[in-house]
């Protein structure tokens, strides 16, 4: 039987797609018309920034964090 506290949160329930839901719509424009390859390029230019505001914002609501992580991204 496994642990339930060995479970982990962090990478199994926070996604890009989170993200992308509370972009501006500006941002999510930009974001649509990448094609696969420039999003998941994107996408690792921007992971520790993402993390790091995952991990800032851990103790707020789940819509407030993934507001602040998009609005840090480089575009």
């Amino acid at each position: 039987m496994k642990n339930p506290m060995t479970t982990q949160i962090f990478a199994t329930t926070f996604s890009f797609q989170d993200v992308y839901d509370n972009m501006e719509e500006e941002q999510k424009k930009i974001i649509d018309a990448m094609n696969d390859n420039e999003l998941e390029l994107f996408i690792e230019k921007n992971k520790w920034q993402m993390q790091k505001g995952f991990e800032a914002g851990i103790m707020n609501d789940w819509n407030v964090v993934a507001s602040s992580i998009a609005d840090n991204l480089k575009f």
